[in-house]
This record gives C-alpha cells, structure tokens and sequence, in this order.
C-alpha cells in the first residue's frame, strides 16, 4: 500500500474515505499522522446514514486521512479496538487515540472532531 497523507493515496488524486484492513490501520498508526476512522457496517441502519456524512467530511477535508473499517470483515481489528457499537468514529494522532464516540455525527459534530485533531500535539 502506498503511504498515506492527508485525504490522498499516491499522486494526490482525492479518494474521499479509504477502506482500512488491519494491516492498513496498523500503518497509519506506526506513521505517527493525523487520520479518523468510522468502523461501521453496511447492514447498520446507523452506518448507513452516517457513511454519506463521513463521505462528505473526507471531501471537504483533504489534509486528513478518512478510513472506513467494516467491522463486519475486519473482525480482528474490531476486536482489538474493543469496537462493540457502529458506527464509531475515532480520531487518532501520533498514535494515539484522541477521540472515540459511537452513534451518528452531525457534519458539525465531525468538523469539531476535525478541529480538535488539528490542535492534537
């Protein structure tokens, strides 16, 4: 996988948000950035209606990583994250966790998360 900055895989062509294996996460967290996760699963009403939101945040904020777990495949990571209700969105910075919430998020309410990720040091 190539290395991963800001909303952008390889050459800067924007993906918006980016489906994370166990492998992927593991590398984004030794890389020490700024990226947010929504483990979510596609037979969840809940993630359901908060993936368009996650969508367009990945899109509106370019600088920052957007990775989507489907906890539904990716088990073994879900297990380790101790991911027990979906959607949940975490934000981590040079490692560490510095946000996890489940439950949908308003646009604002990830905006915020955003906001309080870039003051992370």
């Amino acid at each position: 996988m190539a290395e991963l900055r800001g909303g952008v895989l390889g050459r800067g062509a924007s993906v918006g948000a980016i489906d994370l294996t166990f492998a992927d996460f593991q590398r984004l967290v030794s890389q020490g950035g700024r990226f947010v996760v929504n483990f979510s699963a596609d037979w969840c009403p809940a993630s359901r209606t908060f993936m368009p939101i996650f969508q367009r945040s990945s899109q509106r904020h370019p600088d920052v990583v957007f990775g989507k777990v489907d906890t539904s495949v990716e088990k073994e990571l879900s297990a380790v994250m101790e991911i027990t209700s979906i959607p949940t969105l975490m934000a981590v910075y040079g490692g560490e966790m510095v946000y996890r919430q489940a439950g949908v998020h308003q646009a604002h309410e990830v905006d915020q998360v955003l906001a309080a990720l870039r003051r992370a040091r």
